[in-house]
Order: structure tokens, then sequence, then C-alpha cells
């Protein structure tokens, strides 16, 4: 973004807030400022960032080195470059308004020998690392080292597999937010009912990191005894009960009538679409939609003013 047109993104965020206090104590908005591999910063880029700072907005400052490109062929050597261009710009700004909200975001990539492409989920453990230098070195909160599968084309096979592992390593490693979840061919398509299947995999990733409580009673010894070798536990209330204290998923083995089952991203669009035309988010004041039209009105004249 211009920086220009910086301060106005930060006035509409105080506006929704009611106040310049209420902004900085929960931000509606954060920012992510991409440094420039090797070593680099975009000027723009740190011009806005010393905006936002100056609000009390959240900067993340993101390095996407690129193993044999932008950085040397090697997870850790490309894990320090990015280390460096992002701490860079967190002491920056803590120079400048110390006190500045962060985040750390250093998504080591590589080069794909056969087309030059950038891989984006790679599957060495360099993400990892760097949520652990994160949360570690720089005691910063992390946007995860481990991204989900952007290179794949549609959903599939691939984006499963990815998405699939990240959302459970993201768990494990400790980072705060997860990255790039859900956004498809090379980070620039996000098709609706895949925020429906990501949903699903999240669920899943909570279920089976997610630490429980057991007592006497969840182990059923009388209910099993009562039962007997050969029997069933169908009419038993303590299966009635559990069953539906379980979670059972709303996307997999969906029967179609005459047998069989419905294809999962058929059912996830389906999901989709009804959130669409259903759900109304609560309205804005009168007076703060008023507001937020005078805002935009100006930074479109900004706007205009810059290109010309």
């Amino acid at each position: 973004m211009h920086p220009k047109l910086a301060r106005y993104l930060v006035e509409l965020g105080r506006t929704v807030s009611g106040s310049d206090a209420e902004f900085r104590s929960r931000p509606l908005v954060n920012a992510n400022i991409c440094s420039i591999s090797p070593l680099s910063h975009d000027a723009h880029g740190i011009e806005c960032a010393l905006i936002y700072a100056e609000a009390g907005m959240p900067v993340s400052f993101m390095a996407m080195p690129v193993m044999g490109t932008t950085a040397p062929a090697n997870p850790m050597a490309a894990l320090i470059v990015g280390e460096a261009e992002i701490v860079s710009g967190l002491v920056l700004l803590q120079l400048a308004y110390p006190g500045t909200p962060v985040i750390h975001s250093n998504l080591v990539t590589q080069m794909d020998p056969l087309s030059a492409r950038c891989i984006i989920d790679v599957s060495i453990p360099v993400g990892n690392a760097a949520v652990q230098m994160a949360k570690e070195v720089w005691q910063v909160p992390s946007l995860g080292g481990i991204i989900g599968c952007s290179n794949a084309r549609d959903i599939g096979w691939e984006s499963g597999m990815v998405d699939g592992q990240a959302t459970i390593v993201t768990h494990l490693d400790g980072a705060d937010l997860s990255g790039n979840t859900g956004i498809l061919d090379d980070a620039m398509t996000l098709y609706p009912e895949n925020i429906i299947l990501i949903h699903e995999t999240l669920e899943r990733a909570y279920e089976l990191l997610h630490p429980f409580e057991f007592s006497e009673e969840d182990l059923a010894i009388e209910v099993t005894k009562n039962i007997g070798p050969r029997g069933h536990f169908l009419l038993e209330r303590h299966t009635v009960k559990n069953l539906r204290q379980m979670r059972h998923s709303k996307i997999l083995r969906q029967p179609v009538k005459g047998g069989g089952e419905r294809d999962p991203r058929d059912v996830a669009l389906e999901q989709y679409k009804k959130i669409a035309d259903t759900y109304v988010p609560k309205p804005l004041p009168k007076n703060t939609l008023v507001e937020l039209e005078k805002i935009m009105a100006a930074a479109d004249r900004e706007a205009e003013a810059i290109k010309s």
C-alpha cells in the first residue's frame, strides 16, 4: 500500500472501534509487511509500517527467502537470511515507537529446479525452527513457520495432504497464527468451499492434539459387564448420551439416497452458499457508516492524485 493511503486504513479502524484508545487496546486490523530477500526492505512497506506502529496497530514482518534464488540453498542458511530481515524491521519499529505490537513470520521456501517456481509448502522442518526463533529467541508472537498448500492449482489430493499436515504441525510447533492455510494456486486463489474444508481439518487437528481428561465413569466398566460377551451397546443410555457429545463431521460420509456418499467438496460448497445467503452481520451504527464513507471518499481522491 502507498504510505499516503496507509493513514486512511488507520482511520477506518479507529472509526469502527469508536476511539483511538479502543483501537489501541483491541486493534481490528493488523498489517503484514513483506521484506525483500535477500536482506532488504521496500521503502513503501517500511513507511507504512511506521504509520501503523505510530497508531498502535500490530505489524507483522514476513520474510520469504527462496532457497536457491534469494537465499542460500540450505534450510538453516535461508532461515538466517529471513531472521535478519524480520529482526531489522522489528528493531526499527521499537526504536521509533517503543512497545509497538509486532508479529514474526519467517516462511522459508525453495526453488523448484524443474520450473524455477517458488515451492511454498516445503516439507523440510525449517518452519518449526522459525517458530522457535520467534517464541524462544525474540519472544514475540509467531505467524506460523509452517504454511498451508499454496502451490496446488485446485482442491484435491495435494492440497488435502499438505493442509492436513500443516494444521497439525502448526499446533505442535506452538505458532500463534497459521499461515496461508486454504489459499491455492501460488497463494492467488481462494475457493469458497475450501474455507469449509479447511475448517474440518482444523477441527480434526484440534481433536487429535487437544488434551482431555477422563473419569471412572468414562471407563464404562459396569455397562460393559452388563452387556457381556457378544452383546451390543446400541440401546444403552450411555451410548446415546456419549454419541451426542461427540463431534460428527458434517462434510464427510454424507449419505446419498439409494446408496453411496456425497463428494465432500460438493457438501462444503453447499454449506458455504447457505452461510453466504443467510448470515447477516451486526450492522454498524449509521453515524459510523457515514464517517466510513467520508474516509473512503478522501482515500479515493488521494489514490487518484497518486496515479496522476
